[in-house]
């Protein structure tokens, strides 16, 4: 091996190290899920509280593959106030309605506007207004929205998570 490969192979364990004490990102690609560093992987034990993590393949309207890891008291400790805007944003039945449509592919306002379930053209950009303000949707076209690759699986995994909790399941 060169002593340039080396190099690259050392700061590459030392940046895998240094994403798993402050809390690894999550993302997507087409490329597949990436291996996120685990105190198992150095044998070294960073958190105390433990790990907290989740990942899927999807195909909703494209290819998403996720997989995040985070600190336990990272994750108690990420803010409120961003959280509770994504809660809120979700809370409402019809908010919910719309992403669950838009899971599935973007839709035109008028092809949301369409399935009746939205209330009026005014109550329908109102709900999407709350959606793009939290980021749970993004405007993909001039009049046209879309969950955000990035969020299909997050948003996925709560509604998981709140069927679990509410007894759904």
């Amino acid at each position: 091996m060169s002593d340039a490969e080396s190099r690259i192979r050392d700061l590459t364990a030392r940046v895998g190290h240094l994403e798993h004490v402050v809390g690894v990102a999550g993302h997507a690609d087409d490329a597949g899920p990436r291996d996120s560093p685990t105190a198992a992987d150095d044998g070294v034990e960073s958190h105390r509280a433990g790990t907290i993590g989740y990942s899927g393949t999807v195909d909703l309207g494209g290819p998403v593959r996720w997989d995040i890891r985070y600190d336990t008291e990272s994750t108690i400790g990420l803010p409120a106030e961003t959280l509770a805007a994504v809660f809120a944003a979700l809370g409402h039945p019809v908010r919910l309605s719309v992403v669950r449509f838009l899971l599935r592919g973007a839709a035109s306002v008028s092809e949301l506007q369409e399935t009746g379930e939205f209330g009026t053209s005014g109550q329908l950009y109102h709900h999407l207004k709350t959606l793009t303000a939290a980021s749970i949707v993004t405007k993909s076209g001039r009049n046209e929205f879309v969950v955000a690759p990035t969020h299909v699986v997050p948003i996925l995994v709560a509604l998981l998570a709140a069927g679990d909790i509410s007894g759904s399941l």
